[in-house]
């Protein structure tokens, strides 16, 4: 595998990185789709402590 990686959609450059930070934490929902995530859901954080974020799924999901 490579050791760095660009991802290039629609002739625009999206992500640059290591391979593991680009399929690990891709940079928006159209790079997650092509790097191969499968369960992309929309929400909103509606708390944060310690850490720990609880999220709200928009309806419909």
């Amino acid at each position: 595998m490579a050791d760095r990686i660009a991802i290039v959609m629609d002739g625009k450059l999206m992500q640059v990185g290591i391979p593991e930070e680009t399929f690990e934490k891709p940079v928006d929902s159209r790079v997650a789709s092509f790097v191969g995530f499968e369960n992309i859901l929309k929400g909103r954080v509606i708390s944060a402590d310690r850490g720990l974020l609880r999220i709200k799924a928009e309806d419909g999901y």
